[in-house]
């Protein structure tokens, strides 16, 4: 269990490195996010924040597992 808690906090932060990564590079002068069409943008934001969602799920999933492989 030590390891799957591990490998889930590491894979939670992989993800929110990613999506942040992503979000920065989108940005232009003035701080605003571009993207080439309204349905693209729609598309985009929906698919970070559920794999953002999952990621913050993941954090703490990670942390109890570890918590838990220590008291065992």
């Amino acid at each position: 269990m030590k390891i799957t808690g591990i490998v889930l906090i590491v894979i939670s932060l992989i993800l929110k490195y990613i999506i942040n990564e992503r979000r920065f590079k989108r940005r232009n002068f003035a701080g605003m996010q571009k993207f080439s069409s309204y349905g693209k943008a729609v598309r985009v934001k929906l698919i970070e924040n559920t794999i953002y969602f999952i990621a913050r799920l993941l954090l703490p999933l990670g942390g109890v597992l570890l918590i838990i492989s220590f008291f065992k």
